[in-house]
Protein backbone atom coordinates (compact mmCIF):
# COMPACT_ATOMS: atom_id res chain seq x y z
CA UNK A 1 0.00 0.00 0.00
CA UNK A 2 1.27 3.52 -0.94
CA UNK A 3 2.21 5.77 1.56
CA UNK A 4 0.54 9.29 0.82
CA UNK A 5 1.46 10.91 3.53
CA UNK A 6 2.94 11.80 7.24
CA UNK A 7 1.71 13.72 9.88
CA UNK A 8 3.83 14.88 12.97
CA UNK A 9 0.75 16.25 15.28
CA UNK A 10 1.66 19.44 17.02
CA UNK A 11 5.00 19.45 16.06
CA UNK A 12 7.95 19.12 13.61
CA UNK A 13 10.78 16.98 16.26
CA UNK A 14 8.26 14.53 17.24
CA UNK A 15 10.70 11.38 18.46
CA UNK A 16 7.15 8.79 17.69
CA UNK A 17 4.77 10.42 14.84
CA UNK A 18 2.47 9.20 13.45
CA UNK A 19 2.64 8.25 10.01
CA UNK A 20 -1.08 7.74 7.52
CA UNK A 21 -2.06 4.87 5.04
CA UNK A 22 -5.03 6.96 4.20
CA UNK A 23 -5.90 10.29 2.68
CA UNK A 24 -3.96 13.34 3.61
CA UNK A 25 -5.00 15.12 6.91
CA UNK A 26 -4.23 18.71 8.22
CA UNK A 27 -1.47 19.28 10.83
CA UNK A 28 -3.46 19.61 14.08
CA UNK A 29 -2.90 23.16 15.63
CA UNK A 30 0.00 23.87 17.90
CA UNK A 31 -0.55 24.08 21.56
CA UNK A 32 0.48 27.43 23.40
CA UNK A 33 -0.17 26.57 27.12
CA UNK A 34 2.21 24.48 29.34
CA UNK A 35 0.62 22.81 32.45
CA UNK A 36 3.24 21.33 34.72
CA UNK A 37 2.27 17.76 35.64
CA UNK A 38 3.38 14.87 37.71
CA UNK A 39 4.93 12.32 35.23
CA UNK A 40 3.41 9.42 38.29
CA UNK A 41 0.19 11.12 39.33
CA UNK A 42 -1.90 8.95 41.45
CA UNK A 43 -5.82 8.40 42.80
CA UNK A 44 -7.56 6.16 45.12
CA UNK A 45 -8.50 3.11 42.83
CA UNK A 46 -6.97 4.10 39.67
CA UNK A 47 -3.80 2.45 38.26
CA UNK A 48 -2.09 3.21 34.97
CA UNK A 49 -0.03 1.34 33.18
CA UNK A 50 1.62 2.55 29.91
CA UNK A 51 4.09 0.55 27.94
CA UNK A 52 6.02 0.57 24.44
CA UNK A 53 7.60 -1.77 21.94
CA UNK A 54 8.50 -2.51 18.90
CA UNK A 55 5.42 -3.20 16.63
CA UNK A 56 5.22 -7.53 16.61
CA UNK A 57 6.85 -7.54 19.69
CA UNK A 58 4.55 -10.20 22.23
CA UNK A 59 3.58 -8.89 25.70
CA UNK A 60 5.50 -9.70 28.40
CA UNK A 61 3.83 -7.88 31.37
CA UNK A 62 1.98 -11.28 32.56
CA UNK A 63 5.84 -13.17 32.53
CA UNK A 64 7.13 -9.71 34.38
CA UNK A 65 4.25 -10.71 36.62
CA UNK A 66 4.66 -14.60 37.40
CA UNK A 67 8.65 -13.42 37.90
CA UNK A 68 8.38 -11.33 40.82
CA UNK A 69 5.64 -13.52 42.52
CA UNK A 70 7.81 -16.43 42.11
CA UNK A 71 10.50 -18.26 42.66
CA UNK A 72 13.23 -20.14 39.66
CA UNK A 73 11.32 -23.29 41.53
CA UNK A 74 8.04 -22.02 41.80
CA UNK A 75 5.97 -23.55 38.84
CA UNK A 76 6.78 -24.78 35.68
CA UNK A 77 6.73 -22.44 32.37
CA UNK A 78 5.54 -23.27 28.65
CA UNK A 79 8.75 -24.39 26.88
CA UNK A 80 8.82 -21.29 25.15
CA UNK A 81 9.86 -19.48 28.61
CA UNK A 82 12.22 -21.70 30.09
CA UNK A 83 15.26 -20.12 28.95
CA UNK A 84 14.28 -16.32 29.48
CA UNK A 85 13.17 -17.26 32.64
CA UNK A 86 16.04 -19.43 33.89
CA UNK A 87 18.39 -16.10 32.33
CA UNK A 88 16.20 -13.86 34.15
CA UNK A 89 16.67 -16.17 37.57
CA UNK A 90 20.92 -16.45 37.20
CA UNK A 91 19.86 -12.21 36.72
CA UNK A 92 18.10 -11.73 40.10
CA UNK A 93 16.31 -9.05 37.60
CA UNK A 94 12.63 -8.89 36.27
CA UNK A 95 13.30 -5.85 34.34
CA UNK A 96 15.54 -8.11 31.62
CA UNK A 97 12.42 -9.73 30.71
CA UNK A 98 10.63 -6.22 29.44
CA UNK A 99 10.64 -5.38 25.48
CA UNK A 100 13.81 -3.14 24.29
CA UNK A 101 13.06 0.45 24.43
CA UNK A 102 15.77 1.34 22.60
CA UNK A 103 14.85 2.72 18.77
CA UNK A 104 16.75 3.58 15.97
CA UNK A 105 14.93 6.04 14.30
CA UNK A 106 11.95 4.30 11.46
CA UNK A 107 11.36 2.17 13.66
CA UNK A 108 7.29 0.81 14.31
CA UNK A 109 6.26 1.15 17.55
CA UNK A 110 3.19 0.64 19.93
CA UNK A 111 2.06 2.05 22.72
CA UNK A 112 -0.26 0.18 25.26
CA UNK A 113 -1.90 1.07 28.15
CA UNK A 114 -4.22 0.25 30.57
CA UNK A 115 -5.87 1.89 33.58
CA UNK A 116 -8.44 0.33 36.36
CA UNK A 117 -11.09 3.14 36.28
CA UNK A 118 -13.46 4.42 33.06
CA UNK A 119 -12.06 7.74 32.25
CA UNK A 120 -10.63 9.78 29.93
CA UNK A 121 -6.64 9.87 28.55
CA UNK A 122 -4.51 11.57 26.30
CA UNK A 123 -1.08 10.04 25.12
CA UNK A 124 1.91 12.42 24.52
CA UNK A 125 4.98 11.59 23.24
CA UNK A 126 7.93 14.33 24.06
CA UNK A 127 11.08 14.55 22.49
CA UNK A 128 14.78 14.56 23.56
CA UNK A 129 14.39 18.41 22.93
CA UNK A 130 11.46 18.41 24.99
CA UNK A 131 8.69 18.57 22.22
CA UNK A 132 5.46 18.04 22.77
CA UNK A 133 3.17 15.76 21.22
CA UNK A 134 -0.30 14.32 21.20
CA UNK A 135 -0.09 11.27 19.60
CA UNK A 136 -3.59 9.77 20.83
CA UNK A 137 -6.63 10.25 20.55
CA UNK A 138 -5.63 11.94 16.94
CA UNK A 139 -7.34 12.44 13.61
CA UNK A 140 -7.64 9.25 12.82
CA UNK A 141 -8.41 7.31 15.78
CA UNK A 142 -10.92 9.78 16.28
CA UNK A 143 -12.06 11.74 13.81
CA UNK A 144 -14.60 14.11 15.90
CA UNK A 145 -11.57 15.18 17.49
CA UNK A 146 -12.64 14.69 21.17
CA UNK A 147 -10.88 16.61 24.16
CA UNK A 148 -9.46 13.28 25.25
CA UNK A 149 -10.28 9.49 24.29
CA UNK A 150 -12.76 7.95 26.43
CA UNK A 151 -11.19 4.11 28.25
CA UNK A 152 -13.01 1.88 30.08
CA UNK A 153 -11.71 0.47 32.84
CA UNK A 154 -9.30 -2.45 32.94
CA UNK A 155 -9.79 -2.36 29.24
CA UNK A 156 -5.81 -2.44 27.20
CA UNK A 157 -5.49 -0.35 24.70
CA UNK A 158 -2.63 -0.50 22.16
CA UNK A 159 -1.98 2.62 19.57
CA UNK A 160 -0.16 2.01 16.96
CA UNK A 161 -1.72 -1.34 15.74
CA UNK A 162 -4.38 0.56 13.54
CA UNK A 163 -4.22 0.16 9.20
CA UNK A 164 -5.35 3.23 8.85
CA UNK A 165 -2.07 4.55 10.74
CA UNK A 166 1.31 4.12 12.18
CA UNK A 167 3.72 5.16 15.15
CA UNK A 168 7.12 5.39 13.59
CA UNK A 169 9.98 7.01 15.51
CA UNK A 170 11.56 9.97 14.31
CA UNK A 171 14.71 12.37 14.97
CA UNK A 172 15.90 14.00 17.27
CA UNK A 173 18.07 11.15 18.98
CA UNK A 174 18.23 10.79 22.70
CA UNK A 175 15.91 9.97 25.32
CA UNK A 176 12.43 11.02 24.59
CA UNK A 177 9.81 10.21 27.38
CA UNK A 178 5.38 9.25 26.70
CA UNK A 179 2.91 10.26 29.10
CA UNK A 180 -0.31 9.16 29.56
CA UNK A 181 -2.68 11.10 31.74
CA UNK A 182 -6.24 10.12 32.86
CA UNK A 183 -9.27 11.95 33.99
CA UNK A 184 -12.60 11.01 35.37
CA UNK A 185 -14.24 13.23 33.17
CA UNK A 186 -13.59 14.66 29.36
CA UNK A 187 -13.78 18.01 31.38
CA UNK A 188 -11.25 17.66 33.63
CA UNK A 189 -8.49 16.59 30.88
CA UNK A 190 -5.71 19.11 29.61
CA UNK A 191 -7.18 21.48 27.23
CA UNK A 192 -7.13 21.81 23.81
CA UNK A 193 -4.51 24.26 24.08
CA UNK A 194 -2.59 22.73 26.75
CA UNK A 195 -0.01 20.45 26.27
CA UNK A 196 1.97 18.82 29.89
CA UNK A 197 5.31 20.08 31.16
CA UNK A 198 7.08 17.07 33.54
CA UNK A 199 7.46 18.77 36.81
CA UNK A 200 6.99 18.17 40.36
CA UNK A 201 2.87 19.15 40.34
CA UNK A 202 1.58 18.77 43.34
CA UNK A 203 -2.03 20.49 42.71
CA UNK A 204 -5.12 18.22 43.77
CA UNK A 205 -7.77 19.88 41.03
CA UNK A 206 -8.24 19.00 38.63
CA UNK A 207 -8.18 15.04 39.76
CA UNK A 208 -5.37 12.93 37.60
CA UNK A 209 -3.30 9.95 37.33
CA UNK A 210 -0.80 9.26 34.94
CA UNK A 211 2.30 7.03 33.76
CA UNK A 212 5.80 8.15 32.08
CA UNK A 213 7.81 6.10 29.98
CA UNK A 214 11.21 6.76 28.89
CA UNK A 215 12.76 5.03 25.81
CA UNK A 216 15.96 5.72 23.77
CA UNK A 217 15.73 7.33 20.54
CA UNK A 218 19.05 6.03 18.40
CA UNK A 219 20.16 7.43 14.74
CA UNK A 220 20.70 5.41 12.12
CA UNK A 221 24.16 6.13 11.07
Amino acid sequence: MQRLSAIIFLGTLAAICAVVWASPVAAQERRAKGIEVSGTATQPGVDVVLEVSALGTSRSVDFITLCEQSDCSDRPLPRSGQRAFLTLCATDTCEDLAPSRRFPVGTSVKVCFEVSAAGYVTLWSIDAHGAPDLIYPNALSHPAKPRAARVAADTRTCVGEDARFRLVVSPPAGTSRLYLHWTPTEEEALGVSDYPVIGNDVGIAPAYASSLVEYEVLNNR
